[in-house]
């Protein structure tokens, strides 16, 4: 007997892909922002060489290993998070 529904596991794998794919999404932005303050790169280059590094990085070390270190990450910076908001 599981002990959630079919509509709230399907929720829940809908909202954890969301927040993965928009997590993603800022994690390259601020690895190209880190690209053109250091390297003086044109933001949109710094972009597009870091979409580039992502995806060889998922190419060659697997989509298994690139989703633990996400989950890793949304792990570790979740109690920090709550930490800033409660302290603010």
């Amino acid at each position: 007997m599981l002990r959630f529904g079919q509509h709230a596991r399907v929720l829940a794998a809908i909202s954890f892909a969301t927040e993965m794919i928009l997590m993603s999404g800022v994690n390259m932005f601020a690895m190209a922002v880190v690209m053109k303050v250091v390297l003086g790169w044109n933001i949109t280059f710094s972009i597009l060489v870091s979409a580039c590094a992502v995806t060889l990085y998922v190419a060659l070390g697997g989509l298994r290993s690139a989703i633990f270190n996400e989950v890793c990450s949304s792990c570790s910076s979740g109690p920090a998070r709550c930490w800033c908001l409660s302290s603010a």
